[in-house]
């Protein structure tokens, strides 16, 4: 509620004329207010107690406790910044149990600045009923406030209000005695009640007790009457481990006139310890000398056992902690520590651990050593339990009951065991548990560490990993065996330096980009020169390490292959022989069939029509069978050479759609053409255009009529693509990577029926991947295929770099494309 509500209670003239009256406002700090705002906040234990004075602009602090600078130097607060304007107007009690949630809080800056979230305030009100202020308490936390703190704050109030109406009373001449005697008995009302002693003692050294409130019977046991009449009974019940101090400060304090506070140990007459927070202060005559000296005892024993059992409970957590984190000790080790450290925390002189068994408990560690059972003694189930204290939990490994873990003594304990204590043992047994199934997870890792390792080194592959340099990090036996070097001296050294010369640059090509491009795998076969200049071809599949999407190293599985490239150059040879060989002879066989079918020889019968035509067909397959097979064999041995030159891509389409025009028109196929303006690419011309006239002829050829096959190119990041696509009747997504090895089709009878090799698309891949690219089919059954290349893009000298061009970074290109590290998952139907 903003003070602009509050002001005609605020600036009533009969209200401000009793304020002024008392002669209060702007006055110094008195010990008889800061006295009640100390008893107050003990009583109702919060930081701050306050009693204000409330005119119509401000609120006088005339006492103020635990308020934060400048408040109690300026010794006055902002109406906005003070809930006492609603007592005032109220005259009544104001509670506010959470400021956050009450909305006469809200936006006030005694919460936002001044961290106030809980209050409690009553009237102080003079001698005519006029409300002057109010005596209020506050919390930094939510708080709902008892019925007794309400009765509390109001004793307090109304002592103060009776000390208000005294000075007035005495400032007017009247009846002086009157008004302190009833301020007295409001005050022994108060400190009768109030749940701690309260004792008036003599302001000499010796300190004998004048006055001792009821609770002394409460609280020790002996009446006040016996606490007076005997001047020393205080210090004989003072805990001997406790006297000398209490005495020294008692000694300090009176000699220094400061105010004694202690805490020390008490003893009841029943023989109980009870802990106390004893402080007493002077109180002084109007000239300043000593009349007696006040104080109060707060029995803080709870708080003391609370405060002791959580010293215990971090003093055995970190014992727990050095010895489970302690280095050099065993299992068993740490669990006779671990059994000691238990001993000294419950104060039970054994302590076990134990395994479950059929009909028996196992001992697996006990202390002390010597006493009890030891280590793998087996302990009957009847005799399980031992009489006295006990305290046991269950110990479960891996979610499964493994045994118990034990403290015990012959005696039986006067206090039952703590909370706190049964979790420490909860605590306790939950390590034990997790240690267990560590070292079982470690011993079953070693040995898994161990056959996996046996493996790795007699396996019959090479098999190594190297970091991002290339340098071998680790090679196996076979890798010793295969290249002749040992592991000592193959380690640290680059892989590529074994590779022979000629291909150290092809390889470095190859794993450069699958580094770069992120290629999980990728397989390659190359000449290394092994120990003493021997030849050693290998074939490898190099994987990619990855940490947090990272290449951080690669592993690789290579096989000695060198026997079988043998093999295959012996076949590609006689293949090779054989395709010549054939050549010739059925060169010269196609044109005297011709020569024949041509009527050379005589007229030629209907039947022997068909029968020529049938023998020119099935010469004809042969002899592009032959070509086909002496071009992979020419591509694959690397003889080929590639003449790279910038060429514009609508040509090499332009080139190759007029090659397969013809081929389209008998089937009905309309050919279309979408290439970028601009892409150019560095490449053979020849066997590029060869390149897409093997896809254009297969879309065509599996393509049914009246449909269209389209041809397309864009330029993309350093490359330019190429895509072929038809509306045929697509490739299952099993045989997608199938379709590019040498005759191979997706179905066999496609080579009766559709014509062709089987060895068209491997030529392709083979003249892609010569030129640095890569080519990959994608399909789906029923509604046609598209098969994709690329080839490098040629740059003028000048020209900016592909990652300048925004061309190059159209949105057009296909993820396949972005991201060639994914394995391609495409193919048309369209397969030669």
């Amino acid at each position: 509620m903003h003070p602009s509500t509050l002001a005609p209670a605020l600036s009533h003239p009969a209200r401000l004329t009793a304020l002024r009256a008392t002669g209060l406002l702007d006055t110094p700090a008195e010990e008889a207010f800061d006295r009640a705002t100390r008893l107050a906040a003990r009583l109702l234990r919060v930081p701050v107690a306050l009693v204000t004075l409330v005119d119509g602009e401000r609120a006088f602090l005339k006492s103020c406790l635990g308020l934060p600078e400048p408040w109690p130097t300026l010794r006055q607060l902002p109406l906005t910044h003070s809930f006492c304007p609603l007592v005032v107007q109220s005259r009544a009690m104001v509670c506010i149990a959470d400021a956050h949630a009450d909305p006469r809080a809200a936006g006030s800056p005694a919460v936002s600045e001044m961290g106030v979230r809980a209050y409690l305030g009553v009237s102080l009100c003079g001698p005519d009923g006029e409300v002057l202020g109010s005596v209020c308490v506050t919390d930094r936390a939510p708080r709902e406030w008892t019925d007794e703190d309400r009765q509390a704050l109001c004793d307090v109030a109304a002592a103060l209000a009776t000390e208000v109406a005294l000075r007035m009373r005495a400032a007017a001449g009247q009846a002086a005695e009157a008004a302190l005697g009833a301020s007295e008995a409001r005050y022994r009302t108060l400190v009768e009640q109030i749940p701690a002693i309260t004792y008036v003692a003599s302001a000499d050294e010796g300190g004998a007790t004048l006055y001792s409130s009821p609770q002394t019977s409460q609280i020790l046991g002996f009446t006040p009457d016996e606490w007076i009449a005997d001047p020393r009974l205080w210090l004989k019940r003072i805990h001997p481990a406790d006297r000398e101090r209490v005495e020294a400060e008692w000694a300090r304090a009176h000699a220094a006139g400061e105010r004694f506070a202690c805490e020390y140990r008490l003893l009841t007459r029943d023989g109980r310890v009870l802990w106390f927070q004893d402080e007493a202060v002077k109180v002084l005559d109007e000239g300043g000398a000593p009349l007696w000296i006040q104080g109060v005892m707060f029995d803080v024993t709870q708080r003391r056992g609370a405060e002791a059992a959580v010293r215990r409970s971090e003093e055995s957590i970190r014992a727990l902690h050095q010895i489970t984190a302690a280095r050099g000790l065993d299992f068993g080790a740490k669990v006779r520590a671990l059994l000691e450290m238990g001993c000294r925390r419950f104060g039970l002189p054994r302590g076990e651990l134990l395994r479950e068994a059929p009909g028996a408990l196992h001992v697996v560690e006990g202390v002390p050593t010597g006493q009890g059972p030891a280590a793998g003694e087996r302990i009957s189930l009847p005799e399980s339990r031992p009489a006295g204290a006990y305290l046991g939990t269950p110990v479960s490994v891996a979610g499964e009951p493994y045994g118990v873990l034990r403290f015990h003594g012959g005696e039986v304990r006067a206090e039952p065991f703590t909370e706190s204590e049964w979790d420490f043992l909860r605590l306790m047994a939950q390590w034990v548990g997790s240690e267990m199934e560590r070292s079982r997870a470690e011993a079953a890792l070693r040995e898994s560490e161990g056959r996996y390792r046996e493996l790795v080194e007699d396996s019959i592959d090479v098999i190594y990993r190297a970091g991002p340099d290339g340098r071998f990090s680790y090679v196996n036996r076979q890798a010793v065996r295969l290249l002749g070097r040992w592991a000592d001296e193959l380690v640290g050294t680059s892989y590529l330096s074994l590779v022979r010369p000629d291909w150290r640059e092809r390889v470095r090509e190859v794993y450069v980009r699958q580094w770069t491009e992120r290629t999980p795998t990728t397989y390659l076969e190359f000449p290394m020169i092994a120990a003493g200049g021997r030849e050693v071809w290998m074939g490898q599949n190099v994987t990619l390490v990855m940490q947090g999407g990272v290449p951080v190293g690669v592993q690789a599985l290579a096989r000695d292959v060198t026997e079988r490239r043998e093999m295959d150059r012996i076949r590609d040879e006689f293949v090779s022989m054989v395709s010549h060989e054939l050549r010739t002879p059925l060169t010269a066989l196609r044109a005297s069939l011709g020569l024949l079918r041509a009527g050379h020889a005589g007229p030629l019968t209907a039947q022997e029509e068909r029968l020529f035509a049938m023998a020119v067909r099935n010469t004809d397959r042969l002899v592009r069978l032959i070509h086909d097979i002496l071009d992979v064999e020419h591509l694959e041995s690397g003889q080929a050479t590639l003449e790279r030159v910038p060429v514009p891509a609508l040509r090499l389409v332009a080139d190759a759609v007029e090659t397969v025009r013809g081929l389209a028109d008998d089937a009905g196929v309309r050919l279309e053409v979408a290439v970028a303006d601009g892409a150019v690419v560095h490449a053979d011309a020849d066997r590029a255009v060869q390149t897409l006239v093997n896809l254009l002829g297969n879309a065509v050829k599996f393509s049914p009529a009246v449909s269209v096959v389209r041809v397309e190119a864009e330029p993309v990041p350093g490359q330019v693509l190429f895509r072929v696509r038809d509306e045929g009747r697509g490739i299952p997504a099993d045989k997608l990577e199938q379709v590019f090895e040498r005759f191979r089709q997706v179905d066999s009878s496609d080579t009766r029926e559709k014509g062709g090799t089987g060895l068209g698309l491997a030529i392709c891949r083979r003249i892609v991947e010569q030129h640095g690219g890569r080519i990959w089919a994608e399909s789906e059954p029923g509604r046609g295929s598209v098969f994709s290349f690329t080839l490098p893009r040629w740059a003028e000298p000048d020209a900016v770099s592909p990652a300048a061009d925004p061309e190059q970074a159209s949105p057009r290109v296909p993820a396949a494309v972005q991201r060639p590290s994914a394995a391609p998952s495409d193919d048309p139907a369209s397969v030669a």
